[in-house]
């Protein structure tokens, strides 16, 4: 165990649940780190200790979560997209082949495009004018070509070839790049609405490059056990959906949390006292990384697949069962009076 300023001889996990048992107001974050077994258990604490607990990282996050409610996802397995799409859109990120590609594409069997290119120089923060187009001409209205290429930095004609090209497919695919969602949740919903009004004349799917995160089975996790899939405080003794409020970007540095368990600092989990009575200083649990621990990961596309064991620290899921022995009775129930459900599901 890893301590800043203290005695090493200390239980750090006597030390931490002192802090938790004491917090009025904790956050667990950066669950996209650990396995969907750890998430599981950091719901688990976070019930618990009537605390919240959510996985994303920035507003782009959330802003992708915030899409998918309001307009829903055309989305398929990398698997799907390899067999069948012979387009495929590179929207503001680097083209690389997706899982099952033995190439990103030859020009005969699958096409590549990218946006912003030198055919297409969209313009930074371009996103939504430009996919709004697209939109629009796929409904048939009519635009002028003046205010098309001020807002969007391209002519209406290279968009009108693309959407030909997109609805000529026999299966498009748009990868999404992570720019589009800094810019909003409107954006993010303006590009599924296109592969949805594109659909009655070809099927086209939205998809975004591999990550070697979890975060897509923490919101899985989230979603299954408390509703909701991200930003969930248990601060009245049920689950409620906070999003921009209740997450380490948007609250974290305004002094609202009385200790912070982050998961995705590295090779450690931190436990960081901020207001509670002990001097501020974190306590470090060293763990396998996420690739090594064991357990399971959803990949981007929705498809759980096993992670291998190969040993070395302690897992995620061993810290936080150890951390929730430190903080509960034996009944189950918060020591701190706190009471909570426990782990749902």
């Amino acid at each position: 165990m890893t301590f800043a300023g203290r005695d090493a001889a200390i239980d750090p996990y006597e030390l931490a649940g002192g802090w938790l048992r004491e917090s009025r107001r904790t956050l667990i974050c950066g669950l996209g780190a650990v396995s969907v077994e750890a998430q599981r258990l950091a719901v688990e604490l976070a019930d618990r200790l009537r605390g919240a607990v959510d996985w994303t990282g920035s507003p782009a996050d959330a802003a992708s979560v915030l899409a998918f409610q309001a307009v829903g996802g055309v989305g398929a397995t990398y698997g799907e997209i390899a067999d069948r799409s012979n387009l495929i859109v590179y929207w503001r990120c680097e083209p690389k082949p997706l899982p099952g590609f033995d190439r990103i594409g030859d020009g005969a069997t699958r096409s590549i495009v990218e946006v912003p290119s030198a055919d297409f120089p969209l313009a930074d923060g371009a996103d939504y004018e430009a996919l709004g187009v697209l939109r629009a001409l796929a409904a048939g209205v009519a635009l002028d070509e003046t205010v098309v290429e001020q807002q969007t930095g391209v002519s209406l004609n290279a968009w009108r070839a693309l959407l030909d090209r997109i609805a000529g497919a026999n299966y498009a695919t748009i990868v999404r790049g992570k720019p589009v969602a800094e810019g909003g949740p409107a954006a993010v919903a303006a590009m599924t609405q296109l592969a949805q009004e594109v659909h009655d004349r070809t099927r086209v799917v939205v998809a975004s490059l591999p990550s070697e995160s979890n975060a897509t089975g923490a919101e899985n996790v989230l979603a299954w056990q408390t509703g909701y899939p991200m930003a969930v405080d248990f601060a009245r003794g049920y689950p409620r959906y906070l999003p921009g409020e209740a997450t380490f970007w948007s609250a974290g540095e305004r002094g609202e949390w009385d200790v912070i368990i982050r998961l995705d600092t590295g090779p450690i989990i931190d436990v960081q006292p901020k207001h509670v009575s002990h001097p501020p200083h974190a306590v470090g649990f060293p763990i396998t990384p996420l690739s090594e621990g064991g357990g399971t990961w959803h990949r981007n596309d929705g498809v759980a697949l096993p992670l291998p064991t190969r040993g070395g620290a302690a897992t995620a899921e061993s810290v936080l069962r150890g951390l929730i022995e430190a903080v509960g009775d034996e009944d189950g129930s918060a020591s701190n009076g706190k009471t909570g459900a426990g782990a749902h599901g």
